[in-house]
């Protein structure tokens, strides 16, 4: 199978997101806001001030909802902006409701990178500081995306619960990347 580097995106990426749906299912709902270990040093930016599985999977699901929505607007050569809405779930707990605005969300920011062309992906943009093609930023998103699925890894250890290993993706039969 020829894949272009988009496609191998969206492939990997989708089967990362669903592997981590897959795996934090596995967790008793009341376990999904268990602290297990609180220092000052445990927090993820100004936002998220417990570290928790429901806060983690809260904030992949809107960091890469804003990323994948707004870059197609980025300004060549500017810095992107920081992901706005990231308080629209803030009111919501439950791992289903939850999982179920991440999987609507997911599913349209797939559809929306699927359509991005060629102007779009060779994009150069500023994120941090560091200097990206619009492309070589969604390899970021996945990157941050494996970065918190470690997190929830451990916080799943630390109450007892034995997640999937890493590479389980749910694509058995198929070419992934």
């Amino acid at each position: 199978m020829n894949m272009n580097d988009l496609e191998r995106f969206c492939s990997l990426f989708d089967q990362q997101v669903r592997h981590t749906w897959a795996t934090v299912s596995r967790l008793a709902p009341e376990k999904w806001a268990n602290v297990s270990v609180e220092t000052e040093a445990t927090h993820l930016g100004a936002r998220v001030k417990r570290i928790t599985v429901e806060a983690l999977v809260k904030h992949l699901c809107l960091a890469e909802r804003a990323w994948l929505q707004t870059l197609p607007q980025a300004l060549a050569g500017k810095e992107l902006s920081p992901p706005q809405g990231m308080d629209a779930l803030d009111n919501v707990t439950g791992s289903l409701e939850i999982l179920s605005f991440y999987r609507d969300s997911h599913a349209a920011g797939i559809e929306m990178a699927r359509s991005y062309g060629r102007d779009v992906l060779e994009r150069e943009i500023t994120a941090l500081g560091r200097r990206f093609t619009i492309q070589g930023f969604l390899w970021a998103v996945y990157g941050h995306h494996c970065y918190h699925f470690g997190h929830i890894d451990l916080l799943m250890r630390q109450q007892n619960v034995t997640p999937p290993d890493f590479i389980e993706l749910p694509e058995t039969g198929e070419v992934i990347a």
